[in-house]
């Protein structure tokens, strides 16, 4: 991924069943709800340190929470 790249929107990755393996920018700031729900060959995923903010959603609830890091 480019390191340009400081925002991933919800659902950037949705249902990509064939993701195995991602390498997020190190400048990445944001990865919003949902970003990579469905992506069921993705087995693990490395957050860059400049990552300070997380959305997501709790199974089954509409309700999203922020985890600010």
């Amino acid at each position: 991924m480019s390191v340009s790249v400081k925002r991933l929107e919800e659902r950037a990755f949705y249902g990509c069943m064939s993701l195995v393996f991602i390498k997020l920018s190190q400048t990445l700031e944001y990865i919003g709800r949902v970003a990579f729900n469905d992506c069921g060959s993705l087995t693990s995923i490395f957050i860059p340190p400049s990552c300070q903010k997380i959305v997501r959603s709790d199974c089954g609830h509409d309700i999203d929470e922020s985890i600010s890091i």
